[in-house]
């Protein structure tokens, strides 16, 4: 107390000196360092006296910080403060964590108001730390996915509302911040950010059930959705979309927690179009981003689970057994190109770039369903109706190849001419690396017989076409 007396006496003297500021925090600190040692190290002192001394110097520390223009002491006043709960009380409980969180909260306030980002940081990373930590420890057996393990909670009502405190800690602190800049810097977008893994953690550790998780998951985005249009009022429209993402990310996280398998792909993908539909009707390509990604997210389930691409070339009994989930999500894409076709968009090329996966997926579907097919019909063993369909698929795949590079050379489109090429190409490929290798001599035969057809008579047909168009533009 004595040093902090003599920092105002030589500030009020001799003006703004180093030797104060030295004075002053120094003094600061040793105040915190004794009341410590007199409750924890030689217990002089009951926690309840201790709280309200720290909470007095933290008091003074804001004071001075904000008449001298020093962040470090408000770092020494309040971050002290957010620490409190373990070093007063030696344990966290949720009376000692809102203390911190008001602590928190004022370093924010000040920090956004003196543009002091290490004040804000520094004391909410403290906060987001020792909260986390709460809330983990709140739940018997930490992150047990098994809904039949019987699950008690210490304190789940407290840990809950401490973990929405610091989420509405988080959005408003890049909120108060996001005020003084002129954009979105890194140090706002990160602060807003950490209120997405305090929400997974809160699901996770004090959810009981998967569908006590998704209606949670569902909540956390219909918050996201609100503190967005909050934020879009104070005309922060980059901060509001990165808080739109975040809730889609939470309805995605429902979605996957609520559905699985098939169910899910149908989700994601409907969510898909129907963000696409929305950014046709508003006239917005941001929009089309948020589409691209649940399709994206749904191609990624669809080929890791339902229809692999292993699954044309291992033996087995039904390759075609979710055909039904590719045909959706292929004529999913050509819904896509149809709602890109004529508008904006946010990638170049875009919805010619749908429309050739669709087609693709297509030729893989119909691919499954030859295989299942020479699973069906004829007789012979499983590894003989597989080569079958093996040497089917090839001269599928390069009568398609002929048709879509005819189809080019009619229309007198260059991409339509480079993706039969392209698939082409492919078909050859097949030939040499699979057929060749994996098929038996008379299965290998029928493949390059059917595939050599097939480049005879598209080599007449290409022929033909460029002489009919030669001679129509003589």
């Amino acid at each position: 107390m004595l040093l902090v007396a003599l920092a105002l006496v030589v500030r009020q003297r001799y003006g703004h000196l180093i030797a104060a500021l030295a004075a002053a925090g120094t003094g600061i600190g040793g105040c915190y360092v004794t009341l410590y040692a007199a409750s924890r190290g030689y217990h002089l002192l009951g926690a309840d006296v201790v709280w309200v001394a720290v909470v007095l110097v933290a008091v003074a520390a804001s004071w001075l910080a904000l008449s001298w223009q020093a962040e470090l002491l408000a770092i020494l006043g309040l971050a002290a403060v957010v620490i409190a709960p373990p070093t007063v009380e030696g344990d966290l409980s949720a009376l000692g964590l809102g203390a911190s969180a008001v602590a928190a909260a004022a370093a924010l306030g000040l920090g956004a108001h003196r543009t002091w980002r290490l004040l804000g940081g520094l004391s909410y990373v403290l906060l987001f730390a020792q909260v986390a930590l709460y809330v983990a420890d709140s739940r018997s057996s930490a992150f047990s996915f098994d809904d039949s393990d019987p699950v008690t909670w210490r304190h789940r009502s407290a840990a809950a509302v401490l973990a929405s405190v610091v989420c509405g800690l988080a959005v408003a602190g890049a909120a108060a911040y996001r005020r003084r800049g002129q954009k979105l810097d890194v140090f706002t977008g990160l602060l807003a950010s950490s209120s997405l893994p305090m929400s997974l953690v809160a699901v996770f550790a004090l959810g009981d059930a998967a569908r006590t998780r998704g209606t949670l998951l569902l909540v956390i985005a219909a918050a996201y959705g609100l503190a967005a249009a909050a934020v879009d009022r104070l005309k922060q429209r980059d901060l509001a979309v990165l808080l739109v993402a975040f809730a889609l990310f939470a309805i995605a996280l429902a979605t996957a927690t609520f559905l699985s398998n098939g169910g899910l792909l149908v989700a994601w993908t409907l969510e898909g179009v129907t963000f696409l539909a929305v950014a046709r009707k508003l006239d917005h390509p941001r929009y089309q981003a948020v589409g691209f990604l649940y399709l994206a997210a749904a191609a990624v389930h669809l080929f890791s689970f339902e229809t692999p691409l292993s699954h044309l070339f291992v033996e087995q009994a039904h390759p075609a057994r979710h055909i039904g989930e590719l045909v959706l999500f292929s004529g999913a894409l050509a819904a896509t190109a149809a709602l890109l076709y004529g508008r904006p968009l946010l990638v170049e090329r875009s919805d010619f770039g749908a429309a050739g996966t669709a087609a693709l997926l297509a030729l893989y579907a119909a691919s499954l369903a030859l295989l299942d097919l020479s699973q069906r019909l004829g007789g012979g063993d499983l590894h003989g109706k597989f080569q079958r369909g093996e040497t089917m698929v090839s001269a599928l795949w390069a009568l398609v190849a002929l048709a879509i590079l005819a189809a080019g050379l009619v229309r007198g489109v260059r991409e339509i001419r480079w993706a039969g090429l392209g698939l082409l190409a492919v078909a050859l490929a097949k030939l040499f690396l699979f057929d060749l290798s994996k098929l038996s001599s008379l299965t290998r035969a029928a493949s390059f017989l059917a595939v050599g057809v097939t480049l005879l008579v598209g080599g007449f047909l290409v022929q033909r076409l460029a002489r009919d168009r030669s001679t129509q533009f003589q």
